[in-house]
């Protein structure tokens, strides 16, 4: 044959391909053996035991996180009606609501009497018992 060194203007004739006298017979494919399939199976049973376990624990996880701020917004509810009350407390314990209070109800104020009213001879009329 010749040379044509990539010359396609030239039509040359294809060679005829040497057939294959011996040829080799081909078993049919049956599959993988037991123990490989078995071993597939347990394999495959283990991945999905373990990803259900994990699964189960990350859904138990975030279950315990629900309650934790659900128990954390509970506290802070509890803590500012703490806080309610406190300032209530104090405002109750104001004396000038405490006189307040007093005088709305009937309390009659006296008076101090000073130190110098017992040397003028004045007695003080809430000791006085009528003995002299």
């Amino acid at each position: 044959m010749k040379d044509y060194r990539g010359n396609t203007s030239v039509a040359y004739q294809m060679e005829p391909q040497p057939k294959q006298t011996a040829q080799t017979k081909r078993q049919p494919q049956t599959g993988f053996p037991a123990g490989e399939k078995l071993l597939y199976l347990a394999s495959l049973i283990l991945c999905v035991a373990l990803a259900s376990g994990v699964l189960s624990r990350y859904a138990e996880a975030a279950e315990i996180n629900l309650k934790l701020q659900q128990v954390e917004r509970r506290a802070v509810a509890v803590e500012e009606a703490n806080q309610a009350y406190r300032e209530r407390i104090h405002a109750l314990k104001s004396g000038e609501r405490i006189r307040r209070f007093a005088e709305e109800n009937g309390m009659i104020r006296m008076e101090k009497q000073s130190p110098d009213n017992s040397k003028t001879g004045k007695q003080n009329p809430a000791h006085d018992d009528g003995r002299g």
